[in-house]
C-alpha cells in the first residue's frame, strides 16, 4: 500500500503534497489507492491496491472495490475485490457482493461467498441460499459455510436440500451449518443424516442435534448408540447429554456397557446432566468398572444424581488405588443425605492422600 501511495504521490507532485495538508492521511491513502485500481493499465498493480484497501479495512474503500468487482476485466483483479470486501466486513459491501454471485469465474464466486460469510449479515441469507445450487461442490460447499457463520434460521430450509448432495464435503458441512444455527426445525433433517452411508456424517449430524438440544432428537440419538463406528456412538452419547431429557436414561445405560472405554466415559458423564431421580442400576455398576476414569465418571454422575443407593459403590472407591477416584467419590458422598454417606466420610479423613483427606474435611463441613 505504501509503495503504490508512494508511486502515486511521486507523479502527482505538488498537488498530492497540498491534498495532505488538507485531509486525512488515510483518506489520501484510501483515494490514491482507488484511483490505482480504477485506472492503472497493470494488472498486478490493481491487485495490489485492491488487496491494500482490504488491509486498510476502511468503509470508505467500499466503492471503489465494488467498481472493480463489477467492471474489471480480469477475474484476478475481482477475486482480490471480494476479498477485500470481506474483510472489511460491512453490510454496505453486500449488494456488490450479491451481483458478483453471478461472476462467470468460480474462484470469484467462491471468494464472494467467503466475503458474505464473513460479514455475517442477514441481508445475505437469501443470495447465498441460491448459491446452494452451484455447479461447482466447492462453491456449494463455501455456502453452506457461510450460512453457518450467519447462524439465521432462515437459512436452515436451503441448508437441510444439502443433506442429500452427492457430495460429501458439501453434506458435512450442510451439517455443521445446521449445527451452529441451532434450530429446531433442523432435528428431523438430521436425524436422517444419522443414517448417513458416511460416519462422518453420522457423527457430525450426532454433534449438530447435541448444540440444538431438542428433546425429539433423543429417540433417533438412542437409535445410533448400536452405530458401527465407535465415534458416532461416542458423539451420540455426548449429544444426548447435552439435551439432558430424561427419555435418554434406558439408552444411555445401555451405552455403560458398549465395549469401548470412550462410549462408556461419556455415557456416565451424560446420565449425571439427566434430571432423574434415580440412578439405573447400570451406573451404580459402572463404579466397579475396569477403567479408572469410567470409575470417576460414575461416581461425579451419582453424586449429581443424589441417590443413597449409591453409597455402597461410592464407599468402596474410598479405598481405589487412584486418589482421583477417591476424591471425586468423597464428594459424591458428600452430595447424598444418608447416614451412611456420613459415615463413609468420617472414615476418609484417615485416607493416605492429603487431598482426599481435605476433601471429606469439606464434604463434612457442608453436611452441618
Amino acid at each position: 500500500a505504501v509503495l503504490v501511495v508512494g508511486m502515486l504521490l511521486t507523479l502527482g507532485g505538488v498537488e498530492s503534497l497540498c491534498a495532505l495538508q488538507s485531509e486525512s492521511r488515510s483518506e489520501v491513502t484510501i483515494r490514491a489507492l482507488a484511483g490505482a485500481l480504477q485506472r492503472d493499465t497493470d494488472v498486478e498493480v490493481r491487485r495490489a491496491a485492491a488487496r491494500a484497501l482490504g488491509e486498510i479495512e476502511d468503509v470508505r474503500a467500499i466503492q471503489a472495490l465494488g467498481a472493480a468487482l463489477e467492471d474489471d476485466d480480469d477475474s484476478r483483479v475481482r477475486a482480490v475485490a471480494a476479498r477485500a470486501l470481506g474483510e472489511i466486513e460491512s453490510p454496505r459491501a453486500i449488494e456488490f457482493l450479491t451481483s458478483a454471485l453471478e461472476d462467470s469465474d468460480a474462484d470469484v464466486r467462491r471468494t464472494t461467498v467467503w466475503a458474505l460469510g464473513e460479514i455475517e449479515h442477514v441481508d445475505a441469507v437469501e443470495p447465498l441460499a441460491g448459491v446452494l445450487r452451484d455447479s461447482d461442490p466447492d462453491i456449494r460447499k463455501s455456502a453452506a459455510w457461510a450460512l453457518g457463520e450467519i447462524e439465521s434460521a432462515s437459512a436452515v430450509d436451503p441448508l437441510l436440500t444439502l443433506l442429500d448432495d452427492r457430495n460429501v464435503d458439501v453434506r458435512e458441512t450442510a451439517v455443521w451449518a445446521l449445527g451452529e444455527i441451532e434450530s429446531a426445525r433442523a432435528v428431523p433433517g438430521l436425524s436422517s443424516a444419522l443414517r448417513d452411508d458416511n460416519p462422518v456424517i453420522r457423527r457430525k449430524a450426532a454433534w449438530a442435534l447435541g448444540e440444538i438440544e431438542h428433546s425429539s432428537a433423543v429417540e433417533p440419538l438412542v437409535g445410533v448408540l448400536g452405530d458401527r463406528d465407535v465415534k458416532v456412538r461416542e458423539m451420540a452419547v455426548w449429544a444426548l447429554g447435552e439435551i439432558e431429557h430424561r427419555s435418554a436414561a434406558d439408552g444411555l445405560a445401555r451405552a455403560l456397557r458398549d465395549e469401548d472405554v470412550g462410549v462408556r466415559r461419556k455415557a456416565a458423564w451424560a446420565l449425571g446432566e439427566i434430571d432423574i431421580r434415580s440412578a439405573p442400576r447400570a451406573l451404580l455398576s459402572a463404579l466397579s468398572d475396569s477403567d479408572s476414569k469410567v470409575r470417576q465418571a460414575a461416581a461425579r454422575a451419582v453424586g449429581e444424581i443424589e441417590d443413597p443407593a449409591a453409597v455402597p459403590g461410592l464407599t468402596r472407591l474410598l479405598n481405589d488405588e487412584d486418589p482421583k477416584i477417591r476424591q471425586v467419590a468423597a464428594y459424591a458422598l458428600s452430595e447424598i443425605r444418608d447416614p451412611a454417606a456420613y459415615e463413609a466420610l468420617v472414615d476418609a479423613l484417615r485416607d493416605d492422600d492429603p487431598v482426599v483427606r481435605r476433601t471429606a474435611a469439606r464434604a463434612l463441613g457442608r453436611r452441618n
